[in-house]
């Protein structure tokens, strides 16, 4: 049998990230568990990580002056290969992948690139300018390279697959599916009562208010703000829907046009801004609210999604990405298409409106995120580096 030895490289790393590489961690254990020897390699490093499991090695990288970090890399993985990882693993970083590849090549090792979002058609409609050009220089232009050069590309769920495949030209033959995961395990704690009941004084959340929790990136590319007028209009100021407050986790540059909005409709007693939020905190949020809202144009495995699902919440949802192969049938229902802003905002009333109905979603969710439990994706990973 092959020696099982990964490479994973890790784009950064803080103890505070918002981000959701926080997952990494614990994804790696459970592959260092099934007898997988990893390399942790982290680009950008704040601290580093503390694994339980032996058999994971970390090595932060020193510079972070890109160029000058990209050689380092290079030089770190082509002696990982040297000394027999066959498998390295790269998440989004193009200039990694192509490091990854670089140091693999005359070796059997095989590299794995990762990326799942669907942002081409986004990029390729941007204004001609020198702000094209230096994205051209640093998405399409790499992105290239890697889609054609990396040994697999992985993404995922089911129809990102067919997205990669027949809207971004990237090989059939190199094309392989991988989930996301999440830690049911982290976000079952916070369902009980007392916890709940302590996150919710922590954010002012009366005990005759419904809460409302939106987890994301204010990006262009996501379009969020195309469904905030509908929502606070035909849900925050409806009187015939019952007391809600909108809290919003995340940063991003259009947060202040939300917030703008906000103040321009007098909501502000209504929304919560906390700005960015550790993922490695995120549970407590999820634990308080009742209703998760993900309105985005652009997506393609959102763990945002999971995290909901694992701790209980039904959700409203936009189509964006593979977002509906993530979800059952109850839940698939309060799924709507990208371009219904109205339809969204109306299906958040729905919700509200009907306590029984929130708890079938709930039931559902926490039953349908068992497949993305972590040591069901890890056996994935498993399968798919190393058969």
């Amino acid at each position: 049998m092959t020696a099982r030895r990964l490479v994973y490289v890790l784009n950064r790393y803080s103890p505070g990230d918002a981000s959701h590489f926080w997952h990494v961690l614990h994804l790696l254990e459970e592959l260092a568990a099934r007898g997988v020897s990893i390399l942790l390699l982290i680009e950008k490093a704040d601290g580093v990580p503390a694994f339980h499991n032996p058999g994971i090695r970390v090595q932060a990288l020193r510079t972070r002056l890109p160029g000058l970090r990209h050689l380092e890399l290079l030089l770190r993985l082509r002696r990982a290969v040297r000394a027999g990882y066959n498998r390295i693993f790269v998440r989004i970083a193009m200039a990694a992948a192509l490091c990854a590849q670089l140091a693999a090549t005359f070796s059997d090792a095989r590299v794995y690139f990762w990326q799942s979002g669907t942002v081409h058609a986004f990029d390729r409609a941007q204004p001609a300018g020198l702000r094209k050009l230096r994205w051209w220089l640093t998405g399409p232009l790499p992105f290239f390279f890697v889609r054609n050069w990396v040994d697999c590309f992985v993404t995922g769920p089911e129809s990102m697959i067919a997205y990669y495949r027949d809207q971004v030209g990237v090989r059939g033959d190199k094309l392989r599916l991988l989930y996301n995961d999440v830690d049911v395990s982290r976000f079952a704690a916070i369902r009980e009562e007392q916890a709940r009941a302590g996150a919710r004084a922590a954010l002012g959340i009366g005990p005759g208010q419904l809460m409302l929790l939106f987890v994301h990136r204010f990006s262009p590319v996501r379009r969020t703000l195309l469904y905030m007028p509908d929502l606070l209009e035909r849900v925050l100021q409806a009187a015939d829907v019952p007391a809600c407050v909108l809290v919003v986790a995340g940063g991003g540059p259009e947060l202040p046009l939300l917030r703008q909005l906000v103040a321009e409709r007098g909501l502000e007693g209504r929304v919560r801004f906390l700005g960015e939020v550790a993922n490695r905190r995120i549970q407590e949020l999820y634990g308080a609210a009742d209703v998760f809202v993900h309105p985005t144009y652009n997506e393609g495995f959102p763990r945002v999604v999971l995290e909901a699902m694992a701790a209980g919440l039904p959700m409203v949802s936009t189509d964006a990405g593979g977002t509906r192969d993530l979800v059952g049938a109850r839940q698939s229902e309060l799924v709507v298409a990208r371009d219904d802003a109205a339809g969204f905002a109306e299906r958040v009333r729905v919700l509200l409106r009907d306590a029984r109905l929130r708890g079938e979603v709930a039931v559902e969710n926490l039953a349908h995120v068992q497949r993305f439990a972590t040591p069901q994706i890890a056996r994935m990973y498993d399968e798919v580096l190393f058969t």
